[in-house]
């Protein structure tokens, strides 16, 4: 019997873990935010980390190349565990190398340049994490998964925290947290994969160029759609400085609570929306379509009636009323657009589940494309004009080309796929 039947847990336990441990780890990601406001002398550092978080989310798609679902779902074996892993060492390096020269063909202040760098390497700690939980996702033990968040969670915030509180360096601080992502990587998930999987011997060459030919779609579609996000932000640091890229990031971050309670909706019906769609089944399909839809819009009310409500008071309670907190809490009107910019996101970021389930890969890229056509064209006159308005509002332009070009091709592969007879036909 092999290691992955014995010690499998079931579908609860590892929904459970997984959720439990990820929330945990999005809190600790978002903490850092708020205390460097706090601590930090001015806004200059708060802006340098705000930037380099953005920016690496879109190194961070090639070093994990969207290649987790396609290695989880790999149930024949097609490819080795270590072929896995050392396809994603080359990915890690590749990645931490474009972020330096991405950084250094902007001469970037050098304050700005080696947090950029450094929060790459806590990244390289995620892509790696990610390759090894692939591992242990086949083999049923999302605990691993789980207990890995909450570690990397709690001493890369503790890092932080501890670099801030005993030095004020931002830099100090940002490498702690580095150290703490890889250490946990290497520690724990590591010595687990080991356990679950098969990760000794040697991978060929030939065998690594290959599977990374066959994901080479799927991170182009997520390299894509990360930086559709992230471009407006570019804008924001390069025309406008740290200062309000700081303010913009502070104001936004809270709003992405909203993004992960839709991702939480839809993800669980994959299997669902996928039994559907093969069976053909146009009523039950569709009824999943628009209730999904319900959630996501529900979420929105909310998140519109929370900004009206609490939006001040949650910003104050976040940063303090030090200096660095009034000029956020002067920019509080940001929350109205960036909720609507989240929601967006939301609902992106399901059409694009429901087009990877239907495989129409070529609608995935040319709609990501058209966001990213969508938001270079208003990017230099919205940002340039009204700074961090001007940025939210090129996000809920982009996003909404975006999604209709998402909708317009999932529509055109529905009409296809069930054209023919249904589930109940004779």
């Amino acid at each position: 019997m092999s290691k992955r039947s014995e010690q499998g847990l079931s579908l609860g336990s590892n929904m459970l873990w997984n959720s439990v441990g990820s929330f945990f780890y999005f809190a600790c990601q978002y903490l850092p935010t708020i205390l460097v406001v706090r601590m930090a002398a001015d806004l200059n550092a708060s802006g340098a980390f705000n930037y380099a978080m953005n920016t690496t989310n879109v190194f961070l798609t090639i070093a994990v190349y969207g290649m987790r679902a396609y290695q989880v779902s790999d149930l024949e074996g097609r490819y080795s565990d270590r072929e896995y892993i050392s396809s994603r060492m080359f990915t890690c390096l590749l990645a931490l190398a474009a972020c330096a020269a991405y950084g250094g063909a902007l001469r970037l202040p050098g304050q700005t340049l080696t947090a950029l760098l450094l929060y790459m390497l806590f990244r390289v700690g995620e892509a790696l994490v990610d390759v090894y939980s692939g591992i242990d996702q086949r083999a049923d033990r999302m605990d691993v998964i789980g207990k890995s968040f909450l570690l990397r969670g709690a001493l890369s915030c503790l890092g932080f925290a501890l670099g801030m509180k005993l030095t004020g360096s931002l830099l100090l601080s940002m490498g702690l947290m580095a150290a703490a992502s890889l250490g946990v990587a290497l520690a724990y998930d590591r010595p687990w994969a080991a356990r679950l999987g098969n990760t000794t011997g040697r991978a060929a060459a030939a065998r690594v160029r290959a599977l990374l030919a066959e994901c080479a779609p799927l991170m182009a579609y997520s390299f894509l759609n990360t930086a559709v996000a992230t471009i407006p932000r570019q804008f924001l640091q390069l025309q406008h400085g740290n200062a309000a890229t700081a303010i913009f990031g502070s104001i936004t971050a809270p709003t992405v609570v909203l993004q992960l309670g839709a991702t939480y909706v839809f993800t669980p019906l994959i299997s669902l929306f996928t039994r559907r769609w093969l069976a053909r089944d146009r009523r039950g399909f569709s009824v999943l379509f628009a209730r999904v839809l319900l959630a996501i819009a529900g979420i929105g009310a909310a998140g519109f009636a929370g900004v009206k409500l609490l939006g001040r008071w949650g910003l104050a309670l976040l940063y303090s009323t030090s200096e660095n907190g009034q000029q956020i809490l002067a920019n509080e009107g940001l929350l109205t657009p960036m909720v609507a910019a989240t929601v967006l996101t939301a609902l992106v970021l399901f059409l694009n589940m429901l087009l990877t389930i239907v495989r129409d890969f070529k609608g995935l890229v040319i709609s990501n494309l058209i966001g990213i056509a969508a938001c270079l064209a208003v990017s230099p006159p919205l940002v340039g004009r009204w700074a961090m308005w001007g940025a939210s509002w090129t996000l809920i332009a982009a996003l909404t080309v975006q999604a209709a070009a998402l909708l317009a091709f999932g529509l055109v592969r529905a009409r296809r796929q069930f054209a023919g007879p249904g589930p109940d036909a004779v």
